[in-house]
C-alpha cells in the first residue's frame, strides 16, 4: 500500500512540476523523448488548472502531450424524469474546457437488470444513449469546443419507478 502512495505522490509531483515548468520534461521523458505518451487526469481543478493543460499539451509546439481526461460524473440522485436534461445542465468540469486535452464521457448499452433484488425495476437510460451519470458541454456556445470528445460504456441507473438506485 505505501509503495503505491509513495508512486502517486511521486506522479503528483511531477506533474505539478510540469506545469510550473512547462518546458521542462519528467524524467522518464528525458529519458525516453520520442517515447509516445498518454497523461490522464480525472479530478476536476480551477480553471487556471485548464490553462496550464493547454500548455502541457501543446508545449509551444515542441513537446506535445495527450492528456486524457474525464467530463466527471454528476453528484446525487439521478432520476428517470430529465435526467437527459440535467447531463447538459451540469456541464463538464474544469480543466475539461480546455482545448487540446482529448475529454472522455460515457454511454451505454446495459439495460439488462437481472439481479433479484432488483426485479421489476426499469433502466434509467435506452441502450445507446448517454450514461445517466456522465456531463457534456450542450449548454456553451458555439465556439467553444464540443465535450465530451469521445464516451465510453459507462454504466446505467435503475428505478422502481419512485426511487433511483
Amino acid at each position: 500500500m505505501k509503495r503505491s502512495s509513495r508512486a502517486v505522490d511521486r506522479a503528483v509531483t511531477t506533474a505539478c512540476d510540469l506545469v510550473e515548468h512547462p518546458k521542462r520534461e519528467s524524467a522518464a521523458e528525458a529519458r525516453a523523448p520520442r517515447r509516445c505518451r498518454v497523461f490522464g487526469i480525472g479530478r476536476g481543478r480551477p480553471s487556471s488548472w485548464s490553462a496550464a493543460i493547454e500548455q502541457l499539451c501543446y508545449g509551444g509546439g515542441d513537446r506535445r502531450r495527450l492528456m486524457v481526461l474525464s467530463a466527471r460524473n454528476l453528484r446525487g440522485d439521478i432520476g428517470v424524469d430529465g435526467y437527459l436534461d440535467r447531463n447538459d445542465l451540469e456541464e463538464v468540469e474544469s480543466p475539461a474546457q480546455a482545448w487540446n486535452p482529448l475529454v472522455v464521457g460515457a454511454y451505454t448499452d446495459k439495460i439488462a437488470i437481472t439481479h433479484p433484488d432488483y426485479a421489476g425495476w426499469a433502466p434509467v437510460a435506452r441502450a445507446g444513449d448517454l450514461s445517466p451519470a456522465s456531463r457534456t458541454s450542450g449548454i456553451w456556445e458555439r465556439q467553444w469546443p464540443i465535450r465530451p470528445n469521445v464516451v465510453f460504456e459507462g454504466g446505467n441507473f435503475a428505478h422502481d419507478g419512485a426511487n433511483p438506485a
